[in-house]
């Protein structure tokens, strides 16, 4: 008469991690537990028809989505049947990369910002200023006008998506414009058929309004007279 065989349950793995996580991919990797393994089935909890088999202690999941919230489980199996505990690792994929990122109306201290949503999910959006880090702003919808900006000045705009993990974030997109300068009138009058000495006084005046206005566009020129009509 034959004694019936048993199988233990298998220990749980060990130094389960999730690395080099992408917008569509992660890698898992883990030590064998103490005692026998055969394989390791691993599973994702938000998606109860995934389930992949693997005989190494390390695998690469893809075709995932973008900014998504995933919580990988690694079982140790004896075999092929035996499941041991599952050991759990959660994380976010990175998101996306906004999309149609352009600027519109452009005054002399502020500039509006429109985008598309990346592909997959993004909680919210981080818009920096390149150059400027104190201006880091934070916003949910996918426009956003900068404000207090400086007149004829060039700036850089970078837009990143965020999604609810703190630091997970995606690749900027970026785009350039530059603020209206302020308008700048000089009225005088002088007369003279010097014009290299017209040119001088252009030049003198230009010169002061640069050092007065270093962060503006204004610029002095001549004006034609025009005839006085009778």
């Amino acid at each position: 008469m034959c004694s019936p065989s048993w199988v233990s349950i298998p220990e749980i793995v060990k130094n389960f991690a999730a690395e080099n996580i992408t917008t569509t991919s992660v890698s898992l990797s883990w030590q064998p537990p103490v005692g026998n393994a055969s394989s390791y089935i691993i599973e994702i909890l938000e998606n109860s028809t995934f389930s992949v088999t693997v005989s190494a202690t390390s695998a690469t999941l893809d075709q995932l989505t973008p900014g998504n919230y995933y919580t990988f489980m690694v079982s140790t199996l004896v075999g092929g049947t035996v499941k041991g505990k599952s050991f759990a690792v959660a994380n976010y994929t990175k998101p996306g990369v906004v999309k149609k990122l352009t600027t519109l109306n452009i005054t002399t201290t502020s500039i509006s910002l429109s985008w598309q949503k990346p592909d997959g999910n993004a909680s919210s959006y981080l818009i920096q200023i390149m150059g400027n880090p104190n201006r880091n702003q934070t916003v949910t919808t996918n426009n956003t006008t900068m404000e207090d900006l400086s007149p004829g000045n060039y700036y850089t705009f970078l837009v990143s998506a965020l999604v609810d993990k703190p630091n997970t974030q995606g690749n900027t997109s970026a785009t350039s414009a530059r603020t209206n300068a302020n308008s700048v009138f000089v009225s005088f009058t002088y007369s003279s058929r010097d014009e290299n000495r017209k040119i001088n006084i252009i030049k003198e005046i230009n010169s002061l309004l640069q050092s007065r206005f270093p962060n503006q566009n204004v610029t002095a020129v001549w004006k034609r007279e025009r005839p006085l009509s009778n």
